[in-house]
């Protein structure tokens, strides 16, 4: 999900050197390495979890985890043109 965000964020903050565009990519990737390593550690480590690991693993850990809320689309504030 961040991977693909990237995309649309660095199209909003109108990177055009491809070095700080190849810097912000690390960055989203290194992030979304952290963020998987979390979830994977937190459900015993494994290399497939399911989604009952995954609610129970939140449901341990809620303050360490807000950017998970960044999964439910309902919670983004979109920006209206008008």
């Amino acid at each position: 999900m961040l991977v693909a965000l990237s995309g649309q964020e660095g199209e909003s903050l109108e990177l055009k050197d491809p070095e700080q565009v190849k810097r912000f990519v690390e960055v989203v990737d290194r992030g979304s390495v952290w963020a998987s390593q979390q979830v994977f550690t937190g459900c015993g480590g494994g290399n497939k979890i399911t989604f009952d690991d995954l609610a129970g693993w939140y449901s341990r850990e809620p303050n360490k985890t807000p950017w998970i809320e960044l999964l439910d689309l309902r919670k983004w504030v979109v920006q209206s043109d008008n």
